[in-house]
């Protein structure tokens, strides 16, 4: 055990506190994303297996006197306070908890510095706004069963924490750079044990993630980036692999929730207040129909004008049912949608649906309201690029 002592450069007689500085001050500069050692990847991970065997106990002494039997106090001694100081000083300063669905285990997580962490979680937008480098105290997650500790390990930023009945938790590494110094993060994924089953690269921040029940399946999304929208990528996790990764949507929206179910072989995206859609475990549409008509009856917004698009290029001709569905989604959200989201008009995103409204006037054969559309549209943004549309109109 003096081996494990020497990787984390304190002596055998080092107080647990002095034992978390150690470690972290040598994360800092063995962690593979700062270090420009060829072999910090391997050094990063000893360090982490000797930091996790020396932690995982109460008292680090024991390693170092197996000779020695310590008094065990009778059912009805108290342990001395410095005993039970010292066990509180082993708990992680907690960020965010999660448990999973039957909940045997509980997942435990704090994002970067303790001290930031009251900052950094009043939102995602905020999170955004603080510039992530990596030179203080990365961050730390742990994973209990009963209130026993099974194992506990770090990452630079983990976030959407999420475990399952068999123990198997994933995790969203937020606000890494990536290699064109845009943000990016990791989707991690760890057994019951704490062994890395799977990490994965973006690059773009990754805004949510879900895992089945079961612990089988696992899927995360990233946010927009300047090349191109969201992102859905879906991995299997026994054996751990990346299944397929394709755009999210339409609509590109993130939902309120996701629910695997590897019964039924499906993945459905759900919208409390419009409904919800399924993809198959190949990531096709089941039933795009339903969903679109759903959508286009009840949601308003940005998503009425995804739905729109996409019914507008569907290769065969939409029927009039739901190109009619689409003029009243479209008046709705002209009426109420932007306005609600935002507090005041905004006449570029009236422009975009009133262009759009023309569009699948267009569809249903009425050029009179095509045009018209198409003029209320250029009232409210005149490059929103309809001129030439109307002229073929006449």
């Amino acid at each position: 055990m003096i081996k494990l002592y020497r990787l984390l450069g304190v002596s055998p007689s080092a107080t647990p506190q002095e034992i978390r500085r150690a470690f972290r001050r040598r994360a800092r500069e063995l962690h593979p994303d700062v270090s420009k050692d060829p072999e910090a990847t391997e050094k990063f991970k000893a360090l982490e297996i000797a930091y996790s065997i020396l932690i995982k106990k109460l008292a680090p002494s024991r390693y170092d006197r197996p000779q020695t039997r310590r008094h065990k106090p009778s059912p009805v001694e108290k342990p001395p306070p410095e005993e039970v100081a010292h066990e509180q000083e082993e708990i992680i300063h907690i960020c965010a908890e999660a448990s999973s669905p039957d909940g045997t285990y509980r997942l435990s997580w704090r994002d970067a510095d303790p001290a930031e962490d009251a900052r950094i979680l009043q939102g995602y937008k905020q999170a955004l706004k603080r510039t992530f480098k990596f030179d203080h105290d990365p961050g730390e997650f742990q994973l209990r069963r009963g209130g026993r500790l099974i194992y506990q390990k770090i990452l630079q930023r983990p976030n959407d924490g999420r475990v399952a009945n068999n123990g198997t938790a994933i995790f969203n590494d937020w606000l890494r750079k990536g290699s064109d110094g845009e943000l990016s993060g990791e989707f991690c994924a760890f057994g019951v044990t704490g062994e890395e089953l799977l990490r994965l690269r973006f690059e773009a921040n990754l805004v949510k993630n879900a895992i089945s029940d079961d612990g089988t399946y696992a899927l995360c999304t990233t946010a927009f980036t300047k090349a191109k929208g969201p992102m859905i990528a879906f991995f299997a996790l026994s054996p751990a692999k990346l299944l397929w990764k394709q755009p999210l949507g339409p609509p590109q929206r993130w939902p309120d929730q996701y629910l695997i179910h590897p019964e039924s072989r499906s993945i459905e995206f759900v919208f409390k207040s419009v409904g919800s859609y399924e993809l198959d475990f190949e990531g096709h549409y089941v039933d795009r129909r339903k969903w679109q008509c759903c959508a286009l009856d009840r949601a308003d917004g940005f998503m009425v004008q995804d739905v729109v698009r996409e019914v507008l290029s569907q290769h065969e001709t939409p029927d009039r049912d739901l190109l009619e569905r689409a003029v009243r989604g479209l008046d709705r959200t002209l009426s109420r949608g932007f306005e609600q989201r935002f507090g005041e008009r905004i006449p570029k995103f009236e422009a975009v649906s009133y262009r759009l409204k023309g569009e699948v006037y267009e569809r249903l054969g009425d050029r009179i309201l095509a045009k018209g559309a198409y003029m209320e549209a250029l009232k409210r943004d005149p490059k929103v690029g309809v001129r030439r549309r109307m002229a073929e109109l006449g």
